[in-house]
């Protein structure tokens, strides 16, 4: 379900049509027409605990929906989806994770500039041992 604050999800990402086929895939298409077939062990979900036949598109394309063997709906993202099922799409995802990331240098000068408090230094060394 899409809330009114926030924004659906991009064509690349919006899930039109999601698909059990055995023994052990998912038949997915993307609203900017991709399909693509994906092993269900790729979403690293315990395969006996889920009635795979049960698989649908969410109401807002946002994600992919199935039941539990329990009864429980589960919901997956359809970006992760689309992450696990195109790699152009995996890789601009990560570059822009690794945009976000301090480099190691980076962090090296933040801690070389911020010390810990000394009242870290005054605590005992062995304070974990009886």
């Amino acid at each position: 379900m899409v809330s009114r604050f926030m924004a659906p999800a991009p064509a690349v990402e919006r899930l039109v049509s999601a698909q059990y086929a055995a023994p052990w895939s998912l038949v997915l298409t993307f609203a900017d027409g991709l399909t693509a077939r994906l092993k269900i062990s790729l979403l690293e979900m315990p395969i006996n605990e889920f009635d795979w036949t049960t698989v649908s598109t969410g109401a807002a394309g946002d994600s992919m929906v199935l039941k539990s063997i329990r009864g429980e709906i589960i919901p997956v993202s359809s970006a992760t989806l689309r992450y696990l099922t195109d790699r152009n799409y995996a890789t601009s995802v990560d570059k822009k994770l690794a945009s976000l990331q301090f480099t190691r240098a980076e962090l090296e000068e933040l801690a070389k500039d911020n010390s810990p408090p000394p009242e870290w230094r005054d605590q005992p060394t062995r304070d974990l041992t009886p």
